[in-house]
């Protein structure tokens, strides 16, 4: 049983779970009710044969499926805006704006991470931000992070929203009949969440694959938004959770289920880069 979110162990003669398993359970972290196998007495749970019981944690979808829209747990993103443009370079660009709200209770500070941002037409065709000269740092009005800095600018308190906008390009001739612009596009970005220490050190997080399908066509598709960060530090599985497999695949293919977590194929896309890269097949 659970109080406050901690796991509180149960009376042995009643639970038919040995003490020393309660605190195993307590130490690394799990909270949920411990039941011994059917019709088995207290000593088969001596060492095994226990059913481990836990409520798996609901994830509410803040987009409520509208399209356009992405969940990331602490906060939401949507798209509210995407403008082409056509450069005398040659260049075709499009800017995404997006819209980010906070939906936690304090104030929540996130960032581009720098590279991350990735746009591909339905023909196939890559845009990125390798081209500074049109597109920037490919993002405005918000920070980006990378290896060696992160800027923190992009502050939201608890329920407010903010805008931002992202600049990718392609190259891409004027009025070329042999490479015509697509009509939808998917656009994919990480967003860091950041935090700043009191001695003004600013460290990440976590880090948010974000998104979007199906940008351009008016009844435009949302991909779910079931959003995993990252495990960083020297986070180590035991015993106990290896064992926790719940098979919530359920049978779906490009599933897999590793027992502490599963993993599932969401989409694929290809791309080609642009002459200049070798001619590179991208996936």
């Amino acid at each position: 049983r659970t109080v406050g979110g901690v796991a509180q162990p149960a009376s042995p003669h009643h639970s038919g779970v040995q003490p020393w398993f309660h605190r195993l359970w307590q130490q690394r972290g799990f909270s949920g009710i411990l039941v011994p196998n059917s019709g088995s007495r207290a000593a088969a749970c001596f060492r095994r044969h226990c059913r481990i019981t836990v409520a798996a944690s609901s994830q509410v979808d803040a987009c409520s499926g509208k399209a356009r829209c992405y969940s990331a747990g602490p906060f939401m993103a949507e798209v509210i805006g995407m403008t082409p443009s056509q450069t005398l370079g040659g260049f075709h660009v499009l800017q995404v704006n997006v819209r980010f709200r906070n939906l936690t209770n304090q104030p929540l500070i996130l960032a581009y991470v720098a590279g991350s941002g990735v746009i591909t037409d339905d023909n196939g065709k890559r845009y990125d931000q390798n081209y500074e000269a049109y597109v920037g740092n490919g993002a405005k009005g918000i920070g980006t992070v990378n290896r060696v800095k992160a800027d923190p600018q992009f502050v939201l308190t608890s329920g407010a929203s903010s805008n931002a906008s992202f600049v990718l390009a392609r190259p891409h001739a004027a009025n070329a009949p042999n490479d015509p612009i697509g009509m939808t596009f998917n656009f994919d970005l990480s967003i860091a969440q950041l935090e700043v220490s009191p001695n003004q050190q600013v460290r990440t997080i976590r880090e948010y694959s974000v998104d979007f399908t199906d940008l351009g066509n008016s009844t435009g598709s949302r991909k779910a938004a079931t959003v995993h960060p990252d495990v960083s530090g020297d986070a180590s599985v035991s015993p106990v959770a290896a064992s926790l497999r719940v098979y919530s695949c359920n049978g779906n293919t490009h599933c897999y289920n590793a027992g502490p977590f599963m993993a599932e194929v969401i989409r694929m896309m290809p791309s080609q880069t642009p002459l200049g890269y070798v001619g590179n097949h991208v996936l």
